[in-house]
């Protein structure tokens, strides 16, 4: 079961860095994702530097305002999400 976790979490990850293109910033969190197993454990450690944080979420305020400027769109009345 760890081993399956193990690869379904590698494999995410995989998905992730193949969006770069159309998503670097999700792409970017993927590459900092370390995915490890030992025994029957599964671990998943990231790191997310400051500057990464806050040019994701100037980019998340930035896709609100387009939104709502072009009136596509519920921004403010959808919740974030986070694609990996």
């Amino acid at each position: 079961m760890a081993q399956q976790l193990n690869q379904a979490a590698l494999g995410l990850q995989a998905l992730a860095m193949l969006q770069a293109a159309k998503n670097p910033d999700t792409a970017e969190i993927a590459q900092n994702l370390k995915i490890g197993m030992q025994d029957t454990f599964v671990t998943v450690n990231l790191q997310i530097s400051e500057a990464l944080l806050k040019k994701m979420a100037q980019n998340r305020q930035m896709q609100q305002k387009d939104g709502a400027a072009s009136g596509t769109g519920n921004a403010a009345k959808r919740p974030a999400q986070t694609t990996f």
